[in-house]
């Protein structure tokens, strides 16, 4: 195949979104011609394309070794290799094959004008800090804050008098031995929490007006001395209370009845077949489980109360998948409507009779992955909830389907569009140190953040007192965030240095704590997203904030949101006052200025209609013309709708309503800076392609379905 032809046909399946049969493409000929080097550029392209820079990387400098000397070198490549700098800016190797690459092509002003602009968008995020750190610890040191109505930024590392939730652990001692957990092979049995931590916590949680704890996610709560005493003693102050729970232990009536009033229960249910059951989780029987839910339901029915919604947590491994269905059918027989699936996790290397699906190859793999598809379009049919802890599952399963599936059939090994799954390195988590399979981890670049509230809203207690701020955080005493004692009450501890530098580390974006940083449960969103929903907990919570429901509150609150604005003319009226927010937020947001205020779900619908409001004859663009357009486009009449975008290529290059032409994403960079709304559901994901393409777009959201995505 010549370079021409394979450059024809590696474009139209680009083109074509095709981006796996580019690379296997671009693969086969490597096979016979290990220095093609139009096959290096292209799998270098494809992989910045899905964000891969460390892959780019490796296949720009073969291909920069290859072409050496040459004054030809393809615009698209340098263009690639340009993206790669941008994103691995500490990355010496990068800036030298990008200079490399601009000194052996020609003096394009088109190229040199695309690398100052990243330059600068680079530069930009590295002066974008919240927080400068004499300041913040000044701030700290004073220890004497208070939140104001609207808070400042450095406000936002500090916890609010009033927590939204906790996760004590009150033991973390467990009746069974799971050949999955360390408990089974650790000489360290667990711990239970005295009655003087448990009496501080308690306390604390009354006093404070939490309104929810989980007690336990690891041990066995269950087994606790006097555990119920102390659950009824929080039921009766008005706690909700939720449990993780095996169920493998015979119970009282006073018990069932206590746990009939729970919110929610999680028990942990790997398979239908009672013997396989009991060999994974040594010590249990699922008989006992069937019965200890029925009994708690009943005991919620005779007091006519509806028993409480129980979930089962599963851990996915080899021995269980082939009899997922079952699994699923004995769920639904048994009033389980929701299936939580875990992965297997390996600790410190130990051999055991399990493996995770990951671990399997070749036809072993595709076999378990049908049984999981099978089992998953069951539960989707019976309307059962079945659904994966690791927040990028999906993406992860669908990878491994397609890189085993290309290795079977054609002998090309993927490693740019899918992404191999492999055993990382140590993670650290409640249950010590392990390893899990996991595709290249994702981090936060410049401008994004981790979405995560735990540093703020749900701190977890153990059993000796320590504080940690989440499940993916380890349990080593030297690493706690805090521990309470006579001498640190709970308050002290969560607004301590380390707390305050964690929130700080979330809020800019300068994450460097390694949990937070490889974390596989939450997402990755810009920064004003994460700061715009901290600013509405930390208000929704402050027991001293107005009430922007009365009159006396929202003029308050008007005040300290823009003190320079003139109010007289109606702050004697509730609607007055309202009206006059509802239009201040609206020209903001059309502005570009991001506004939090409280309360979102209220009024953010009154909001959007001003928006539009404010918007007829003038020219904004639409970003996804699918099926949630089609529910919102009568809300755009007379508006002039300039160009639409969509990251379908099937959509692209047609037209839609008034002759709107829609285009490819990439061309908002050479389009004039109209607002932007957004009809789409994944909010988060796109406003970070939006921002990246233009880093001044005003962002509309329009997702009534996710209002974590706030945008005011």
């Amino acid at each position: 195949m010549t370079n021409v032809e394979l450059l024809n046909i590696v474009e139209k399946k680009i083109a074509n979104r095709d981006c796996l049969g580019a690379e296997i493409l671009c693969k086969k000929v490597l096979l016979t011609d290990p220095s093609n080097y139009f096959a290096l550029g292209f799998l270098g392209i494809i992989a910045v394309t899905y964000r891969r820079f460390n892959v780019a990387l490796t296949y720009f400098k073969e291909y920069l070794s290859i072409r050496g000397g040459h004054e030809d070198i393809e615009e698209k490549v340098i263009f690639g290799i340009a993206d790669v700098y941008a994103h691995l800016p500490n990355n010496v190797e990068a800036k030298k094959m990008y200079e490399q690459a601009l000194d052996q092509a020609y003096n394009s002003k088109k190229i040199r004008s695309h690398y100052a602009k990243i330059k600068n968008n680079v530069l930009g995020a590295h002066l974008k800090n919240a927080f400068e750190a004499e300041d913040l610890a000044k701030f700290a040191s004073e220890n004497n804050y208070s939140l104001s109505t609207v808070l400042k930024d450095e406000e936002l590392v500090w916890t609010t008098p009033a927590l939204e939730s906790m996760v004590f652990q009150m033991t973390t001692k467990c009746n069974l031995r799971c050949v999955f957990c360390e408990q089974h092979w650790s000489n360290e049995h667990g711990q239970d929490a005295s009655e003087e931590i448990i009496r501080t916590v308690l306390d604390f949680v009354k006093a404070n007006g939490i309104k929810y704890v989980g007690l336990n996610t690891y041990g066995e709560t269950l087994i606790s001395k006097n555990w119920p005493s102390y659950a009824e003693e929080l039921l009766g102050a008005g706690v909700e209370l939720g449990i993780v729970t095996n169920l493998s232990m015979n119970l009282t009536d006073q018990e069932y009845t206590l746990l009939s009033k729970f919110k929610d229960i999680a028990v942990s249910v790997d398979s239908a077949d009672s013997r396989e059951f009991k060999k994974i989780r040594e010590n249990s029987s699922l008989e006992i489980v069937l019965f200890n839910m029925n009994k708690i339901r009943i005991a919620a029915l005779k007091e006519s109360r509806n028993p409480p919604p129980i979930r089962w947590v599963s851990t996915m491994t080899d021995r269980i998948v082939p009899f997922l269905k079952d699994l699923v059918y004995l769920a639904n027989d048994n009033g389980v409507k929701r299936l939580t699936m875990n992965d297997l996790w390996y600790y410190n290397n130990r051999e055991i009779p399990l493996k995770s699906i990951f671990a399997l190859t070749g036809e072993s793999f595709l076999d378990a992955a049908k049984h999981i598809t099978d089992a998953m379009k069951l539960a989707e049919d019976i309307k059962i909830d079945m659904n994966f802890l690791d927040l990028e599952w999906d993406e992860l399963f669908a990878s491994k389907v397609a890189v085993e599936k290309v290795k079977l059939e054609q002998g090309i090994t993927v490693d740019v569009v899918e992404k191999p799954i492999e055993l990382k390195t140590f993670i650290n988590t409640d249950q010590l140190n392990v390893k899990m399979f996991r595709q290249e981890v994702k981090v936060p670049e410049y401008g994004e953040t981790r979405f995560c509230l735990s540093p703020w809203s749900s701190p977890r207690i153990y059993p000796d007192g320590n504080v940690y701020t989440c499940c993916m955080t380890v349990r080593d005493s030297t690493l706690a965030m805090g521990k309470i004692d006579s001498s640190n009450s709970l308050y002290d501890v969560l607004n301590n240095s380390n707390f305050v530098d964690l929130r700080a580390q979330l809020l800019t974006g300068q994450i460097t704590n390694p949990v937070c940083l490889n974390c596989n449960v939450t997402q990755i969103v810009p920064l004003e997203i994460l700061r715009s929903k901290v600013r509405q907990y930390l208000y929704k919570t402050n027991i001293y904030a107005p009430d922007v429901y009365s009159k006396e509150g929202l003029r308050v609150f008007i005040k300290a949101l823009c003190p320079e604005q003139d109010i007289s003319h109606c702050q004697d009226s509730l609607e007055g006052l309202t009206s006059f927010m509802i239009d201040y937020c609206a020209k903001q947001a059309l502005t570009g200025n991001v506004i939090e205020i409280p309360e979102y779900d209220f009024f953010c619908h009154q909001i959007r209609s001003r928006i539009l409001e404010l918007c007829k004859g003038r020219s904004v663009y639409i970003w996804g013309v699918g099926g949630r357009y089609d529910e919102l486009k009568e809300r755009f009449d007379g508006i002039n709708i300039n160009a639409a975008f969509d990251t379908s290529s099937e959509k692209q290059g047609t037209q839609i309503g008034r002759g709107i032409d829609v285009f490819a994403p990439d061309k908002i960079a050479t389009m004039p800076p109209y607002p932007i709304f957004v009809c789409s559901c994944a909010v988060n994901e796109i406003r970070a392609k939006i921002k990246c393409l233009s880093p001044n777009a005003v962002v509309i959201d329009f997702d009534r379905r996710k209002f974590v995505s706030a945008c005011f």
